[in-house]
């Protein structure tokens, strides 16, 4: 497999991105892609400016219509959208997208030099480690929840299912699914089925899924099972809101 990645700006930054089109060729779907990608988008809670961004490609459509869209999703996106195909095709594309994840993390660990006596580079340094300091202090501040919750989370140990969470949080299982759903949190595909987190609830570290690759006995195929859990940083956030019924966290 070899889906090409380039950096594209989304949401003021530089990030590894793929292009959809070319995933769903890869993928093999039956689906035209213009259909296919909307209908993910809206399924999953994709936002664009976060998720993905979208170019009008001159000159791709033979039948002389409207330019074709292009759409250059994260590889986050590009790694869900993989997963809920539940092929062997999909199965292929999430590793290559973890992998090259990881690579570009790697790259972007490694130290570059930097001379101190050349004022192109040491401004925008001093810039840079300013906003992040000033980031990371409002981040601190908007997530320090009250002492009772701090306790709870330190009981947690990680990452929960939906009915432990509603243990620690004292809150009913149910009433907390329906929450989520209402609040927008979670959801169902078509109503039904195994609660699933909107992207931009993970990206907020919130929820994440907890993936289980088994083999489907009668069929043989590989599929992927998703369960929704909450962080500690998602207990943290429901522990102040959760009290506030109906407002939208």
């Amino acid at each position: 497999m070899n889906l090409t990645i380039v950096t594209q700006n989304i949401n003021g930054e530089n990030i590894p991105t793929a292009n959809a089109r070319d995933l769903h060729a890869f993928l093999e779907v039956g689906k035209v892609f213009g259909a296919w990608i909307k209908d993910r988008i809206e399924q999953y809670g994709f936002t664009e400016g976060l998720d993905y961004v979208v170019f009008s490609e001159t000159g791709k459509n033979s039948s002389g219509g409207r330019p074709a869209k292009e759409y250059h999703i994260s590889l986050d996106m590009a790694k869900e959208l993989s997963m809920v195909e539940r092929t062997s095709k999909g199965k292929e594309a999430r590793q290559y997208f973890i992998e090259m994840e990881r690579r570009a993390k790697e790259a972007a660990a490694k130290p570059q030099m930097i001379d101190l006596d050349d004022p192109d580079q040491l401004v925008p340094l001093l810039a840079n480690y300013a906003q992040r300091t000033k980031i990371a202090e409002a981040q601190v501040s908007a997530l320090t929840p009250k002492a009772q919750a701090y306790d709870r989370l330190d009981a947690s140990e990680g990452n929960l299912s939906v009915r432990p969470a509603s243990k620690v949080l004292g809150y009913p299982e149910k009433k907390l699914t329906k929450w989520m759903e209402v609040n927008g949190w979670a959801f169902r595909q078509s109503g039904k089925g195994s609660l699933q987190a909107y992207s931009q609830r993970r990206k907020d570290g919130f929820l994440d899924h907890k993936l289980r690759h088994f083999q489907d006995p009668r069929t043989g195929e590989d599929k992927v099972d998703a369960t929704l859990v909450i962080t500690p940083k998602g207990l943290a956030r429901l522990e102040k809101v959760l009290p506030l019924e109906g407002a939208t966290a």
